[in-house]
């Protein structure tokens, strides 16, 4: 379910923060997000409110870019104060399950899934994660095999054969 963001007072100094929740499966494979952009005055606070249960909670100092671990909460979090700089980062910003696929191929602890102009490929060892800003290639035409080898993948359309080396 969505996040909504609300303002308040508090006592965090003014700033640009950086705020996300992230679910859990049963396996403990966190699923992707896409952060939050919250600007407040001096001595404001930052409620996260949400549906469905209990999610990881994740804020960056004022003006960061990392985002850091806070807690596990239960439907809302309110950040008023100073942040916990753990060492436990976000690191599945901007990822959401991969799109339905027309073929996809295994290689290395990711997979490749090929669907209409475009071929995704999933995070190293989370076949449950794409990149949505750039885990994909886009080309000419729909894509008709997809087969990754050693030193790249084979992409190929109706019109043109591309061997990518660099794939994310």
């Amino acid at each position: 379910s969505a996040v909504s963001v609300t303002m308040g007072a508090g006592s965090l100094p003014a700033g640009t923060y950086r705020v996300a929740t992230t679910e859990t499966d049963v396996f403990g494979a966190e699923g992707g997000t896409t952060p939050s952009i919250v600007t407040v005055g001096d001595n404001a606070s930052i409620t996260m409110n949400w549906t469905g249960g209990a999610r990881n909670v994740y804020v960056s100092a004022p003006n960061g870019e990392t985002l850091y671990f806070q807690t596990i909460a239960l439907n809302t979090f309110t950040f008023s104060g100073v942040g916990v700089d753990s060492s436990s980062r976000l690191t599945t910003a901007n990822m959401q399950r991969p799109p339905v696929a027309d073929g996809i191929v295994a290689d290395k602890a990711r997979l490749f899934m090929h669907s209409g102009n475009a071929v995704w490929a999933t995070e190293p060892f989370a076949p449950h994660l794409v990149d949505y800003v750039g885990g994909y290639m886009l080309f000419d035409a729909p894509v008709t095999v997809v087969q990754p080898v050693d030193a790249g993948v084979y992409v190929c359309t109706a019109s043109r054969s591309y061997f990518v080396t660099d794939f994310g």
